[in-house]
């Protein structure tokens, strides 16, 4: 990519970002025939940019997240998927508030307890909870799996969706090394619990969108 139209990609991104910011019912309300591009956009802005302030890639990843499921979900868009995979396979920790919300909720409601009680202490921010957090993080294979399964065939280990245009595909090493970490999980391939981590992620993204509304 030339410095131009790395200047000019970029501005976009950032005028997009600054747009969402001040008024996120305009990513809430985006057509469906939108979100899958508006999802890829935010996705490039999450993975291929340096902001100088991480922060801003990791609100890029949620939209992107928000967008690229919503496309999934509700128009049954299989090419929005790859790109949640491969933002979750490169840059994992930049929906780790999404996963430690999740995660937290999760075990709000199994205890039946206040979850900073149980804990003793703020689950995203206090630094001996360090390893709670690499846990609830760690739940990523779940949304992995679920997309995975629905783009990729591991028995011909070949795609299931053209592959003409770009959409973030994972490469095959990437999808392998994603093979042999889920190796690690005994259910990470029970759709049940695949699709409610999917579907919970995607919750919490769009909670905070409406939340900034």
């Amino acid at each position: 990519m030339n410095a131009p139209n790395h200047s000019f990609a970029s501005n976009c991104l950032g005028a997009l970002y600054d747009e969402v910011q001040k008024n996120s019912s305009r990513l809430i309300n985006l057509p469906l025939s939108s979100c899958q591009s508006v999802g890829l956009a935010f996705t490039g802005m999450a993975l291929l940019y340096n902001w100088n302030d991480e922060d801003i890639n990791s609100v890029a990843a949620e939209n992107a997240f928000y967008c690229l499921a919503k496309a999934f979900i509700h128009n049954n868009d299989l090419r929005s998927l790859p790109a949640i995979f491969t933002i979750l396979q490169r840059r994992p920790h930049l929906l780790k508030d999404q996963f430690v919300a999740y995660w937290s909720d999760k075990a709000q409601k199994d205890i039946g307890l206040p979850i900073g009680v149980v804990l003793g202490g703020n689950p995203f921010t206090s630094p001996f909870l360090e390893e709670f957090r690499q846990q609830a993080l760690s739940q990523k294979v779940y949304v992995q799996q679920y997309v995975l399964s629905k783009f990729f065939n591991e028995a011909t280990n070949s795609f299931q969706i053209s592959t003409n245009q770009p959409c973030f595909l994972p490469t095959i090493a990437e999808i392998s090394s994603f093979k042999r970490n889920r190796a690690d999980f005994d259910d990470a391939t029970d759709d049940i619990k695949c699709k409610t981590t999917f579907t919970q992620i995607f919750k919490g993204c769009e909670d905070s969108l409406l939340h900034m509304a």
